[in-house]
């Protein structure tokens, strides 16, 4: 018979997909992250076309504008629906530029070239953030801390990365999920030797942007 320990039962808890046994090798991924579908006609892509466009230009992110931007992307990413509920966009926006310096700090980091270190900062910026009303953040923290962090913060939801990756099986600890996902796309950025120029055939329509890398992985995810 075997027998579990406490902290055995923790690791597994914890314990990921694994992203060979998902994609197969870099083409298989490749493969996967191309078959999304991207639209400028849906609203959803519009206004994340938007996000990105604001980074490209060097536009101000805690400007109301953009904090409108945000809220309203989160909102056409299904962050304001049934269980999940924004904060009001006054205390919403309060506590994005409460953790503007945090933020700057990781502006530059790239998922496929950052430290342990960075990762620890990106956590501890993870925990103390809160932009919901309900009790679960996950999906929706990481999905700010993204438009802030393009090219860092993956993207995590529900209905593709926790049933994908975790088999469904929500996390008891959000931060510690959120520290394993960033290990995650950055190991896989690594094994698969993923670069900026790897893009899709026709990310907008043919319109000249490239996507950050981890929404590739996010759409590699969601073709499983």
């Amino acid at each position: 018979m075997r027998y579990w320990t406490k902290s055995m039962t923790k690791h597994r808890e914890y314990e990921l997909r694994s992203y060979v046994e998902l994609f197969g090798t870099r083409n298989g991924f490749l493969k996967a992250a191309d078959a999304g579908e991207r639209s400028l006609y849906e609203p959803a892509w519009r206004l994340y076309f938007e996000v990105l466009t604001w980074h490209r230009l060097g536009q101000d992110l805690y400007s109301k504008e953009f904090l409108e931007l945000a809220y309203a992307t989160l909102d056409s990413w299904r962050m304001n629906i049934r269980g999940a509920k924004l904060l009001e966009f006054n205390k919403f926006q309060e506590n994005i530029r409460v953790h503007k310096e945090e933020f700057e700090e990781l502006r530059n980091c790239r998922i496929d070239a950052v430290n342990p270190e960075q990762c620890e900062k990106a956590k501890a910026l993870f925990r103390k953030l809160r932009i919901m009303k309900s009790g679960r953040q996950l999906v929706g923290k990481s999905k700010l801390m993204h438009f802030y962090l393009p090219n860092f913060i993956p993207i995590i939801d529900t209905a593709n990365t926790i049933r994908v990756v975790r088999a469904g099986r929500y996390p008891a600890d959000e931060a510690i999920f959120f520290s394993k996902m960033l290990d995650w796309c950055r190991n896989l950025c690594k094994d698969f030797n993923l670069k900026e120029d790897d893009q899709p055939s026709t990310p907008f329509n043919q319109v000249d942007l490239k996507l950050p890398l981890p929404k590739l992985i996010d759409d590699a995810i969601m073709m499983k």
